[in-house]
C-alpha cells in the first residue's frame, strides 16, 4: 500500500480538523488512523485502505455490531478520502464510497443510465429546484432498478407486469400517486429517444387515487401554551430555538427555508425578509415583527458561534456547519410548553398546518394566505379546508326531516 502521498500531506489535514474545530475524540481518532496507515499500511499483505480496516479491527477485536467498529471506519473513510481524492471533510462520516456497495445508480444497465442522465439535464434546462431534480432523479433510479432486477436491461424489456408490481404487490399499495408522477416525470424524458416504448410505458402507469390525511393542528389552548412558552424569557429554550419557535409560529415557514436562511435575506431596514423558496422557488416576503425580530437578534449577538458563514443558523457543535435539524427544534419546544407528550403528532409541519388555519378561520382570502406561507398554487389550500370541520358543519344539511328508526342503532 503506497503511504507516501499521506506522509507527506497529513500535516495539512491535521491542520484543517484543528482550524475547524473538530472536537478532541475526532482529532484522537484521526491522528491513531494515520498512524495505522503509515505503520500497518507497509505491510506486505496490505494492498489497500479496505485491507487494513479489515487488519485493524481484528487487531483491537471490533465487531461491526459495535458503535466503536463504525466510528473507525467512519474516520477511516475520512483519511481515505483525503489521501485517495484529495478531498477535504465536511464532518466525521461526511466521505461517501468507502468499503461501500455500489449505489443502484451503477447498477443500472446503460439505457436506463442515459435516461436519468437525460433527465437530469431536462428539468435543469427546465429551471426546476434541485430539490425536485433530487427527488425525481431518485424515483427513477428506483423504477429501473426494480425493472432491472426482475430481468429487464431496456425500455423495451420492460413489461406490465414489471411496472405494476412497483406499484402495488397484489395485496396492497407499494407506492402512491405522487410516486406515479414523479416515474411519468422520468419516462417523458425518454420520449426524444425513444417515443414508442416512452409512450407505452406512460399508458401503463397506473391511475392511483390521491389519497391523504386530514392534517394534524394544534387546539386553541394548545397554540396559547406555545405562545406564553416562546414569550416567557425564563424558560428553557436556547436562543435558537427561541428564534426557531417564533418563525413558525408567525410565518409558518418551511424547515429547510429556515435552515437555509441567509444574512442577506434579512431586510432589517425595511423590517421584512425575501428568500427564495427550497421547494418552488417562488420567491416570498413577510414583515420582521418584534418577536421575530429581536428573537433572530438576540441569537445572532448573544449565542451563535463566532463563524464566517452565510447561514444565520448554524450548529453549535463543531463544525458549525448549517442547521438543519429542526425537528428537534420544535419538540423541545412542545416539550417546555407542555403539550403533546403523550406521543402526538410534533413537528415542523404541524406549526404551519396550524397557521394557515388560523389564518383561513379568522376570514383572510385564499390569495393572502398563500402568498404568506409561499404557496405556488392556490389548490394547495385544499387539505386545510377539508380538515377545517367548523366551518364544514356550516355547510351539512339537517337530516332532521328524515327521522332514523331507533332499532338500527340497536344493531
Amino acid at each position: 500500500m503506497d503511504t507516501n502521498n499521506l506522509q507527506q500531506r497529513y500535516p495539512v489535514l491535521l491542520d484543517f480538523l484543528i482550524q475547524t474545530g473538530y472536537k478532541k475524540d475526532a482529532l484522537r481518532l484521526s491522528k491513531k488512523v494515520i498512524r495505522f496507515v503509515l505503520s500497518d499500511g507497509k505491510r506486505e499483505d496490505i494492498k489497500s485502505y479496505e485491507d487494513l480496516f479489515h487488519y485493524e479491527v481484528s487487531v483491537l477485536g471490533f465487531k461491526p455490531e459495535e458503535g466503536r467498529y463504525h466510528s473507525l471506519k467512519s474516520h477511516f473513510g475520512m483519511i481515505w478520502d483525503f489521501d485517495v481524492n484529495g478531498r477535504f471533510p465536511q464532518g466525521v462520516g461526511s466521505s461517501r464510497g468507502f468499503m461501500s456497495e455500489p449505489s443502484k445508480y451503477d447498477q443500472l444497465p446503460d439505457e436506463f443510465r442515459h435516461i436519468i442522465d437525460n433527465h437530469i439535464n431536462v428539468c435543469r434546462n427546465a429551471g426546476k429546484t434541485d430539490k425536485t431534480v433530487h427527488t425525481e432523479h431518485n424515483a427513477g433510479i428506483a423504477f429501473f432498478f426494480h425493472a432491472k432486477e426482475r430481468g429487464a436491461n431496456c425500455l423495451a424489456e420492460i413489461t406490465p407486469s414489471m411496472l405494476y408490481s412497483f406499484f402495488s404487490d397484489g395485496e396492497r399499495q407499494l407506492r402512491g400517486r405522487s410516486f406515479c408522477h414523479l416515474v411519468k416525470k422520468v419516462l417523458e424524458s425518454a420520449s426524444d429517444s425513444q417515443p414508442h416504448e416512452s409512450a407505452r410505458l406512460l399508458k401503463l402507469l397506473p391511475h392511483i387515487k390521491d389519497k391523504h390525511k386530514l392534517y394534524d393542528y394544534l387546539s386553541i389552548e394548545e397554540s396559547r401554551k406555545i405562545f406564553k412558552c416562546l414569550k416567557d424569557g425564563s424558560t428553557p429554550l436556547s436562543k435558537l430555538e427561541r428564534a426557531v419557535g417564533w418563525i413558525l409560529y408567525f410565518w409558518g415557514m418551511r424547515g429547510t427555508d429556515i435552515g437555509r436562511m441567509k444574512f442577506s435575506n434579512l431586510d432589517w431596514k425595511h423590517e421584512r425578509i425575501h428568500i427564495n423558496q427550497s421547494k418552488t422557488g417562488v420567491p416570498l416576503m413577510v414583515p420582521i415583527n418584534a418577536a421575530i425580530g429581536n428573537a433572530i437578534f438576540d441569537y445572532i449577538t448573544l449565542e451563535r458561534p463566532a463563524v464566517e458563514r452565510d447561514t444565520v443558523f448554524v450548529r453549535s457543535s463543531r463544525p458549525h456547519n448549517e442547521f438543519a435539524e429542526l425537528g428537534g427544534v420544535i419538540i423541545k419546544v412542545f416539550k417546555v410548553a407542555g403539550i403533546r407528550a403523550d406521543g402526538e403528532t410534533k413537528g415542523v409541519r404541524t406549526m404551519r398546518h396550524h397557521l394557515v388555519r388560523y389564518m383561513l378561520k379568522s376570514g383572510i382570502d385564499c390569495a393572502t394566505v398563500s402568498s404568506i406561507v409561499g404557496h405556488k398554487d392556490g389548490k394547495s389550500l385544499v387539505p386545510y379546508v377539508d380538515a377545517d370541520t367548523e366551518h364544514l358543519r356550516e355547510c351539512a344539511i339537517s337530516v332532521e326531516p328524515y327521522p332514523v328508526n331507533p332499532k338500527i342503532f340497536a344493531l
